[in-house]
């Protein structure tokens, strides 16, 4: 039994939506003829990520990655022989997709 941190799932879940993937910045200036002149400059908008869910996702994962286990039993007996804390955050990062099952190869 092994499992993986799938690191495009959780970029996908720390990502924040943007309402597009441009940003259009819009200059008037007034030269000294009193001619309005207009300069429009577009440009990818740059990836932002939602601060809080990084935050989150990172300790959870940090709690899992730090934490003793015991990898003879099955994952349930290793889940039910652990702290609250690392099974809350092993089942809510498996169940986000962030932590995948993934089968041995024998």
């Amino acid at each position: 039994m092994s499992y993986l941190v799938d690191f495009d799932k959780f970029a996908d879940l720390v990502k924040m939506d943007n309402e597009s993937d441009t940003i259009v910045e819009t200059k008037v200036v007034t030269d000294e003829k009193g001619h309005t002149i207009t300069t429009t400059k577009t440009y990818p908008r740059s990836q932002e990520l939602d601060g809080p869910k990084y935050e989150l996702f990172t300790k959870l994962l940090e709690l899992i990655l730090i934490s003793p286990v015991d990898n003879s039993n099955s994952i349930e007996d290793m889940l039910d022989s652990n702290t609250f804390g690392y099974r809350l955050a092993f089942e809510t990062l498996e169940e986000r997709g962030i932590i995948k099952y993934v089968e041995d190869k024998i």
